[in-house]
């Protein structure tokens, strides 16, 4: 069992700006930043603690004032509770949808579980607006299960490991733990970026054939030069800030946008798709006819994307409503089948 203890900073005060797992013996706990002034503690409850006794007011004080000056922040909401690793059997039952933690439970350790909810909803809402809107079979709509169910398996059976090395209360084990885990380090055989332990999509509607180009992995999310008119200064703004929740062809340069066929330009007219071009500098046609003037030009500030685009050894990537990577190609041949499946697999046709 765990006390979650939330609080508002209220005078200024030294706390880690990302979260952060203190694997104590005496006390295992877990920091992690909210937004805002919104920070919050999870607490291990020792063998022989009451959660009524530990959840009184002076002894959360008490544990607070082992991390901060608690005179500095105000206490919110403090809440005993003992947290699960559980994953629903079916997730679909006709019109009936399971999303969040109605469906899946996750401890705490990888701070995953409003994430995974919130992909559920991001995967299901753009296969309901296919269905309902554009004509797709209902047969889409399956392929939620398919795709977040071993997803969300994998997330919560590593947090539950995270919470066992975290966990752990034995001095001497816990010693042997951190040596091990400090060659690791070392020796570059162990991660400690928290993404590097959200999987990607592994079956669903992704391009298999092209899964080595990164199929099923989360698209990037460059930062886009925003030229300013007359009264404003030039600013930047996220890519997905500029764009709306459709599916979308993006590349790295005009040329490539005239690789579509005018029946892959018909098919993602049918997917109301997007289509753009991400430029170091901002580029223009120049009077070559690449398929159109629905294709928006934009100038990256960051290199992300081109730099992402290039281990790829890609020129062209397609991407879901969701963000996550169709397929990505590299000729005028792969593109074009890449969206000949998305059609198959999306609208059936």
């Amino acid at each position: 069992m765990v006390d979650g203890v939330d609080v508002r900073i209220q005078r200024a005060v030294e706390l880690p700006a990302q979260s952060v797992q203190y694997c104590w013996p005496s006390r295992p706990s877990t920091f992690v930043p909210g937004p805002g002034n919104l920070r919050r503690w999870e607490i291990k409850l020792l063998p022989g603690e009451r959660p009524e006794e530990f959840g009184r007011y002076e002894n959360v004080v008490k544990q607070i004032s082992r991390f901060a000056d608690p005179s500095c922040v105000e206490i919110w909401r403090s809440a005993v509770y003992r947290f699960h690793a559980l994953l629903a059997q079916r997730w679909r039952h006709g019109r009936v949808f399971l999303l969040g933690d109605a469906c899946h439970q996750t401890p705490p350790f990888l701070g995953q579980g409003m994430c995974a909810g919130i992909r559920d909803a991001a995967n299901l809402a753009w296969k309901l607006a296919m269905v309902i809107q554009d004509g797709a079979p209902d047969a889409l709509l399956d392929s939620y299960e398919q795709e977040r169910q071993p997803h969300v398996r994998t997330l919560v059976a590593t947090a539950k490991d995270f919470g066992l090395i975290i966990g752990e209360l034995d001095p001497a084990a816990a010693q042997l733990r951190d040596d091990t885990l400090r060659g690791q380090l070392e020796r570059g055989e162990a991660e400690t970026i928290r993404q590097r332990f959200v999987p990607n999509l592994t079956t669903g509607v992704i391009d298999s054939d092209s899964r080595a180009r990164s199929a099923g992995s989360l698209f990037v999310q460059p930062k886009i030069h925003r030229r300013a008119d007359a009264n404003e200064p030039d600013s930047e703004a996220l890519l997905d800030d500029l764009l709306q929740p459709r599916f979308l062809i993006a590349t790295t340069t005009a040329a490539a946008q005239g690789w579509l066929t005018p029946e892959s330009r018909a098919l993602w007219r049918r997917l109301g798709g997007e289509r753009i071009v991400i430029g170091v500098q901002q580029q223009t046609i120049g009077g070559e006819d690449v398929g159109g003037d629905d294709i928006q030009y934009f100038a990256e500030t960051d290199s992300l994307f081109s730099g992402w685009m290039s281990e790829l050894d890609s020129a062209a990537v397609v991407v879901r409503p969701d963000r996550y990577v169709f397929g990505a190609a590299s000729d005028a041949e792969e593109l074009n089948r890449i969206i000949a499946s998305v059609g198959r697999q999306v609208l059936g046709s």
